[in-house]
C-alpha cells in the first residue's frame, strides 16, 4: 500500500526571508503617491481657506465702509487730508479703522490681519525679497485710468473741483450703479496682462512686473480677484475683465458714472 501523499505548506513570510526589491520599489511608489495625493488635497484645503477669510476680510471692509458712507454720506479719502484737499477731513484707513476693523498691525505677516489677504501674507512668508512689500487691499481711488486734470478721477477717493481746484469728497449720490461699480479689493493694479502688488485697485498703464510681481498675482487666487462692490457684495473676478477687457461691462466697472470711457484704454 502506497503512503499517503502530504501536501507541503507554504513557508511564512519569516521563512521566505525579507521583502524582494521589486516588492520594496512597488511599496515605496504606494506610500509615495497616496503622500502626494495628501500633498494636493492640503494644498488645495489651504487655497479655500485662504480664499474663504480673504472674501470676509473684504466683507467686514465693505460693513465698516457702510458705516462711514451712513454717517457722512460721502466716500472717504485714499490720501491723508492736506492743503489739496481742503473739503476732505479723513483718509481711507483712518475711516476703516475708526469704523469697524480696529487698529491697523505693525507688520503686514501678522495672523489674522483683517488689513491683507491671506494668500498674499503667504506669499511674503515664502520670499524674502517681498519683507518690505506691503499691499493692503486696495481702493478704487482714480476709476478707469484716472488722476490729474486732463485725465479727470472717477473713482471714490477722488472728486476733481475746477472752481476750487481741489479735490473734494465723491459723494454717495454720485455712484450711478453701486451694484456694478468696484469698491476695493486685493490690492493689484495691472494694464494688459501685467500686474502689480499695490496698496490701491487700479487699471493703470503704468503697471510694471515687479520682482515677479505678475506670476505672484496670478498665482494668488487662480487667475482672480476678490473684490468688492459699492453696494456691499463681495465676489471674484478674473484678472482678464477687471485689466484686459475692454467691453462696455468691464470698463464702466471702474467708474462712478458707470459710463466706459473707451478712449481711457487706448
Amino acid at each position: 500500500m502506497k503512503a499517503p501523499l502530504h501536501l507541503a505548506s507554504r513557508p511564512s513570510r519569516g521563512e521566505q526571508g525579507a521583502f524582494t526589491l521589486v516588492e520594496l520599489l512597488m511599496c515605496l511608489a504606494v506610500i509615495a503617491t497616496l503622500a502626494a495625493l495628501v500633498a494636493v488635497a492640503v494644498a488645495h484645503t489651504k487655497v479655500k481657506t485662504n480664499q474663504v477669510r480673504c472674501l470676509g476680510n473684504l466683507r467686514q471692509h465693505g460693513i465698516a465702509l457702510a458705516v462711514f458712507l451712513g454717517e457722512n454720506n460721502v466716500y472717504p479719502l485714499e490720501m491723508n487730508p492736506g492743503p489739496r484737499f481742503p473739503d476732505h477731513g479723513i483718509s481711507l484707513w483712518d475711516a476703516m479703522r475708526t469704523h469697524g476693523l480696529g487698529p491697523f498691525p505693525a507688520d503686514p505677516r501678522a495672523p489674522n490681519s483683517v488689513y491683507f489677504c491671506p494668500s498674499f501674507v503667504e506669499q511674503l512668508k515664502s520670499d524674502n525679497r517681498l519683507n518690505n512689500l506691503a499691499a493692503l487691499y486696495g481702493y478704487n481711488t482714480e476709476g478707469l485710468n484716472g488722476g490729474g486734470n486732463t485725465n479727470l478721477p472717477l473713482g471714490l477717493g477722488l472728486n476733481w473741483n475746477p472752481e476750487s481746484q481741489s479735490y473734494q469728497p465723491v459723494n454717495e449720490s454720485q455712484v450711478v450703479a453701486p451694484s456694478r461699480m468696484l469698491a476695493m479689493g486685493d490690492g493689484v493694479m495691472g494694464w494688459n496682462n501685467t500686474y502689480q502688488d499695490s496698496a490701491g485697485l487700479a487699471r493703470q498703464p503704468s503697471t510694471q512686473d515687479h520682482i515677479g510681481s505678475t506670476s505672484r498675482v496670478t498665482r494668488r487666487h487662480g487667475g482672480k480677484l476678490n473684490v468688492l462692490f459699492c453696494d456691499g457684495h463681495v465676489t471674484e473676478e478674473s484678472l482678464q475683465f477687471l485689466f484686459n477687457d475692454t467691453s462696455d461691462a468691464a470698463l464702466s466697472s471702474w467708474n462712478r458714472d458707470n459710463q466706459p470711457h473707451a478712449e481711457r484704454v487706448k
